[in-house]
């Protein structure tokens, strides 16, 4: 196995025991392992949980170099600010749907607020709703008169046959179906005018 193959797999097995013991125990790494367990953290979408452990169990430490531990600081307070803006966007999407559906939040944003010790903790960039085919269309019409428009031309596309056909629903596309839903109140896919 080659040098650098061996250094990733040892450093995700000290990643994977950050996340399993309670309290977590710092490894003694090097200035140049900690950056790349940082990298790794990142990557994998764990720093802001790491962070939030270490400080919950008093682990961070003078052993973290200052570098890597501001770096971890940043992804969590990143972290929670992207949650907060998610808030505000489920927020508004409930308010503007809420005279012509009951959508049903999934994915990130209901991990987040069941499963997570923090809001910060798990990191999250989009909203995703699901609404009923028979709805999607009101959805759609409540969302395009708040100002909100698909954000991509495919997004554009699906939407646009959809509101368009008398006949086409949402759940007749089938490869196009989590997108399209998710299109209606997703951050990645659905811009403000």
């Amino acid at each position: 196995m080659p040098k650098a193959q061996f250094a990733d797999r040892e450093l995700l097995q000290h990643l994977s025991q950050q996340l399993r013991d309670s309290p977590p125990a710092l490894p003694r790494f090097s200035d140049e392992q900690w950056a790349e367990f940082a990298r790794l953290a990142e990557q994998h979408g764990v720093a802001p949980l790491l962070y939030h452990r270490w400080r919950q169990s008093g682990a961070l430490t003078s052993r973290v170099p200052s570098e890597c531990a501001a770096r971890f600081a940043r992804l969590y307070h990143s972290s929670l600010a992207r949650h907060l803006s998610v808030l505000k966007q489920l927020d508004d999407a409930h308010s503007i749907l809420a005279s012509v559906c009951a959508p049903i939040v999934l994915k990130g944003v209901a991990l987040t607020l069941t499963l997570y010790p923090h809001p910060a903790t798990r990191p999250t960039s989009d909203l995703d709703l699901l609404v009923a085919p028979s709805e999607f269309r009101l959805a759609l019409s409540q969302l395009s008169r708040a100002g909100y428009q698909p954000a991509d031309y495919a997004a554009q596309q699906v939407c646009a046959a959809v509101a368009e056909s008398p006949t086409l629903s949402a759940a007749m596309l089938p490869h196009q179906h989590a997108r399209l839903r998710s299109a209606v109140v997703n951050a990645r896919e659905m811009s403000k005018k």
